[in-house]
């Protein structure tokens, strides 16, 4: 409720208090409309029962074959060869389509042996809130292709000495993971983060396995 006053030298216009409402779609756009609402950050595919401390959505072990082959999302529907898995080892504007659409892009998933998890970016000059989002977004697109049965490896990454606690809750100890470190050889401080944070994988997560992506770093195990 609200009035509103103008004023112009001479004279005062008082109008008449009055409700504000808000405007709502008309019957036949009301399923499109809270359809969209429903599915705003994927809030649809998130599973409160199957989430760590930090509810971050958790991720179940892998137990399949490991990849022969890989190929690159935003090449996959072009791709002949459905015996490879799937990698998000690209820019991120390359899959954001994925985040947006998920369920367009499942068919193309499930044609494939498998899927290495989504890598939306954790970069040290990116605010914390960013680096927990990207997080949260290859969790829980991880937890969707798992529940829809898709052959899934999850990609680790990290960022700062403070993603490691989010980074790694909610996730299989002992088993195959999947990790990357394009982009980083020609910076001394990015290379020495990045060993930080693969020492810690190591330690938390003791995994049986790592899918490398990538040259290896001088003195990785």
């Amino acid at each position: 409720i609200f009035s509103t006053t103008m004023s112009n030298a001479n004279n005062i216009l008082l109008f008449p208090e009055r409700d504000v409402r808000e405007v709502r779609p008309k019957a036949r756009e009301m399923s499109q409309h809270f359809k969209k609402k429903a599915t705003i950050g994927n809030l649809h595919l998130f599973n409160p029962s199957s989430t760590s401390l930090l509810e971050m959505p958790t991720i179940e072990p892998f137990s399949g074959a490991l990849p022969r082959f890989l190929v690159p999302f935003h090449q996959a529907r072009s791709s002949a060869n459905h015996q490879s898995f799937i990698h998000f080892y690209i820019d991120d504007y390359s899959f954001e389509c994925l985040w947006n659409n998920p369920d367009r892009y499942l068919p193309i998933l499930k044609a494939f042996e498998g899927v290495i998890g989504t890598d939306f970016s954790q970069m040290g000059n990116m605010p914390f809130a960013q680096r927990l989002w990207n997080c949260y977004r290859n969790r829980l697109l991880g937890q969707w292709m798992q529940r829809c049965g898709i052959n899934y490896i999850h990609n680790v990454t990290w960022s700062l000495p403070d993603s490691y606690d989010y980074s790694f809750d909610g996730l299989p100890i002992g088993t195959v993971i999947a990790i990357n470190c394009a982009g980083i050889a020609g910076s001394p401080s990015s290379k020495y983060l990045w060993y930080k944070g693969y020492e810690e994988v190591l330690s938390r997560l003791k995994p049986s396995a790592i899918v490398r992506y990538g040259t290896r770093m001088p003195g990785e195990k």
